[in-house]
């Protein structure tokens, strides 16, 4: 088995573009808050795409240690920000559906 070359390393934008999109998807598809955890370890965890990139910067050499971090630090937030607006829009779906199965007609009590 060969080293890798130097210059090889597996952080590219189709590597970020990739996982960022399977995440973005994941979310966006996310029916309730259980669903969306459960996106939330696959795709933002320890052991997500975008993690294990985020974990290869040792390999990518100095002089492309910025231009990679920016790529991964921007699809992180993108995925980040997503992630928090879908948990919002659900959060207030569900609370809207709990009032709404709460509400009592005080009508029919006349």
């Amino acid at each position: 088995m060969s080293e890798p070359n130097a210059s090889e390393h597996p952080i590219t934008e189709e590597a970020v573009g990739a996982a960022s999109s399977a995440a973005l998807t994941a979310i966006a598809e996310a029916a309730d808050a259980a669903a969306l955890k459960q996106v939330r370890s696959e795709h933002l965890g320890e052991q997500s795409a975008l993690a294990q990139l985020n974990a290869a910067m040792r390999q990518v050499p100095n002089d492309q240690k910025k231009a990679a971090g920016q790529l991964i630090g921007k699809a992180r937030g993108e995925v980040n920000k997503a992630y928090a607006a879908r948990e919002a829009e659900l959060a207030a779906a569900e609370a809207e559906a709990r009032l709404a199965a709460e509400r009592v007609d005080v009508t029919a009590y006349s």
